[in-house]
């Protein structure tokens, strides 16, 4: 599987108009943003809470991402000041492939704001949300001993974990488009997928599901 980091730089320390670190951080945010629409950036209430998230060392592409799933900038401040402020979000992965669970898990904590557990053993995940308690699950859909679809069908059937959000990763949608496709509250996203469109995906999964 392909998982490509997409080249985000993590920033510490002090914010000032002459520190080349935000400049860095602020060049980002206005190379993943949609050519042309940067006036946001210099947006009071928007400039003062990305100050926030560059001491708190919030990757650009997470902050996008919160942008593109919010619809107004009332709603894109209320939702990054919450991210800034509040404990990570959890994240548990389940896939056969331990490289990519490595890669996926490091690449996302590298955010500073998900916090992710994996495991390779699919027959292992009752007992990791009962103590992990996710707020998003990544699941396989195609592993050896134990097909996603069971998981996904007992997971549905449990008053418990009946509306956890579910990120589906299947090869099945290699073809189709949009990448990102919604069935009943899940999420299926086609392999391989990029660290950008993953954490994507994360931020509207979790909006919609009203989480944080």
């Amino acid at each position: 599987m392909t998982f490509t980091h997409g080249g985000d730089t993590l920033l510490h320390g002090p914010m000032s108009p002459d520190d080349p670190h935000w400049q860095n951080f602020r060049d980002e945010l206005v190379r993943l943003a949609r050519e042309g629409d940067h006036d946001w950036l210099d947006q009071d209430e928007v400039r003062s809470m990305l100050g926030d998230a560059y001491r708190k060392g919030l990757a650009p592409s997470l902050i996008i991402s919160c942008r593109a799933a919010t619809g107004t900038t009332e709603e894109f401040t209320t939702r990054l000041g919450q991210i800034v402020r509040d404990t990570p979000v959890r994240i548990l992965a389940i896939d056969d492939e331990a490289a990519f669970l490595t890669l996926l898990r490091l690449n996302l904590e590298k955010t500073g704001h998900y916090e992710v557990r994996t495991e390779s053993d699919p027959h292992r995940w009752r007992e990791l949300i009962a103590e992990f308690h996710p707020h998003l699950l990544i699941l396989d859909m195609i592993m050896p001993g134990l097909d996603g679809r069971q998981i996904l069908g007992e997971l549905r059937r449990s008053p418990d974990t009946r509306h956890l959000p579910v990120i589906v990763l299947t090869a099945i949608l290699q073809n189709v488009q949009p990448e990102a496709v919604h069935r009943e509250g899940i999420l299926y996203l086609s392999k391989p997928v990029s660290l950008k469109a993953l954490i994507h995906c994360i931020e509207e999964h979790l909006a919609a599901a009203g989480i944080r």
